[in-house]
């Protein structure tokens, strides 16, 4: 994992931004600049969050661990909306269960067959619910090769997951979303939980 770099580094790397974007973020004469310092500056999190999986050099077993604490994390929005459907928990509790060796991959795929798939109607809990429901995607393929770094399949559902709880966790500047947005908190915890995965 790189946790910590250069004023080049970035405007190599941040792909998203041009030299002139990068150059005028607030941290960038930091002599050091750290994931603490992106995560908390004016960038989107979601451009933050492209930029730790993709240019940080973390493997997929750490990509996965991230997306997983963050579906964890917004689970809360989806229940505040949805309180009545426990089909999205049962996922939850489902990998626990998969991790300690109590279900076998197949019961994890019978679990999210058993997810409600009607759309919430509120965005931010349907972006939690699709996060939950990523991960637990992960989960179902990838323990037998659970090291391999590489494109494919599981990679993407690892990066839908982790970037639907971002999506679940801070406010759509969309005008046409008029979805009541949960708590600040939600994104505030997540950037907490990276910055501490990071040091």
């Amino acid at each position: 994992m790189i946790k910590e770099f250069t004023k080049e580094f970035l405007i190599w790397k941040m792909e998203r931004y041009s030299t002139d974007q990068v150059l005028k973020l607030s941290f960038i004469d930091n002599e050091k600049i750290t994931i603490a310092d992106i995560i908390n500056s004016e960038l989107p999190l979601a451009d933050a969050l492209w930029f730790i999986f993709n240019q940080c050099e973390v493997t997929k077993s750490q990509r996965s661990d991230i997306a997983w604490a963050l579906a964890k994390i917004v689970y809360p929005i989806y229940v505040k909306f949805e309180p009545n459907d426990k089909s999205v928990g049962k996922c939850l509790l489902g990998i626990t269960d998969f991790l300690i060796d109590d279900i076998e991959s197949y019961d994890l795929e019978k679990i999210i067959v058993d997810v409600n798939p009607a759309y919430c109607p509120n965005y931010y809990a349907d972006s939690a619910k699709n996060s939950i429901i990523w991960i637990t995607k992960v989960f179902t393929r990838l323990k037998d090769y659970y090291d391999y770094w590489g494109y494919n399949e599981e990679n993407d559902y690892i990066y839908s997951s982790a970037i639907s709880a971002v999506d679940a966790a801070t406010i759509n500047l969309d005008p046409n979303c008029k979805s009541e947005h949960p708590s600040r908190i939600y994104e505030r915890r997540i950037k907490d939980y990276i910055i501490k995965f990071f040091l």
